[in-house]
């Protein structure tokens, strides 16, 4: 069995920070010139892609702290489901900014490109996130992980793992 090691893990992590945090920064700029000026309001897959990041920050700090400082307070099974969530918002993001930036009559500028770039980085951390959900559930379902043992009932019978 080929087990992955902890720094390629660790580099994952600090990679989807890195884009999250200039996910921020651009997203942020889209949603300070909606702001400013007497525009329409902010679309709400650019507000939704704003979260995106500051979830992710909070989902890499709670992983990876929590296997650092209170390792058997940690799940697998919850960081495999923080994983997936993560997965499922940037997709959904990503497409729905990209759906609303392609609806635009005309799109140039500095907010245009940051808006797309926000998209791209977006489209970046969904392909990162699925790549360490998927090996999170490799881990999980190929015995890495914690198992559960229920204790068998009546005498003459074993403990039984899941």
């Amino acid at each position: 069995m080929f087990v992955m090691p902890r720094t390629l893990i660790i580099c994952v992590r600090a990679f989807q920070g890195i884009t999250a945090a200039a996910s921020i920064a651009l997203t942020a700029y889209v949603v300070n010139w909606h702001l400013r000026g007497r525009h329409l309001s902010t679309p709400p897959s650019i507000n939704f892609l704003l979260f995106c990041p500051i979830f992710t920050l909070a989902s890499v700090f709670y992983i990876e702290l929590m296997q650092r400082f209170a390792p058997k307070a940690t799940r697998p099974i919850l960081s495999l489901g923080i994983e997936a969530i993560n997965c499922i918002i940037y997709f959904s993001g990503f497409i729905a900014v990209a759906i609303c930036l392609g609806d635009l009559a005309f799109c140039n500028g500095s907010v245009c490109m940051a808006g797309r770039g926000a998209a791209v980085l977006a489209a970046v951390q969904f392909s990162l996130w699925m790549f360490s959900a998927i090996l999170a559930a490799k881990e999980i379902f190929q015995g890495g992980g914690r198992q559960i043992k229920l204790p068998g009932r009546g005498r003459g019978t074993r403990d039984v793992e899941l």
